[in-house]
């Protein structure tokens, strides 16, 4: 015949231990000596080198991409004199204000 037990009772529920000072001290250094070991692999330096430069000149990329149309949107409408028909436009759009 099998005793039925709950969770709560004492002395039925198996004792996880936490590893000790010398066991973490192992994983630590395993894991230390893994890192070390990948960081001197040569493809994954190289690997990281392209990364970062790539990463670079996307950033570039799509910083000069979002500046240009900018820019030359602003020298139109500066050079064709749109400017001053928004600035009306805007005025008589805007509730509260006299429209003399």
């Amino acid at each position: 015949m099998t005793a039925v037990t709950t969770p709560g009772q004492p002395g039925t529920a198996r004792q996880e231990r936490q590893p000790g000072l010398p066991d973490r001290m192992a994983r630590y250094g395993i894991w230390l000596a893994v890192g070390v070991r990948m960081l001197g692999d040569r493809r994954l330096q190289a690997a990281a080198v392209t990364g970062a430069l790539a990463a670079v000149a996307f950033a570039s990329l799509t910083k000069n991409n979002q500046a240009r149309p900018v820019r030359r949107v602003a020298a139109w409408y500066t050079k064709s004199g749109v400017t001053r028909e928004l600035h009306r436009a805007e005025q008589a759009l805007t509730p509260g204000k006299d429209q003399s």
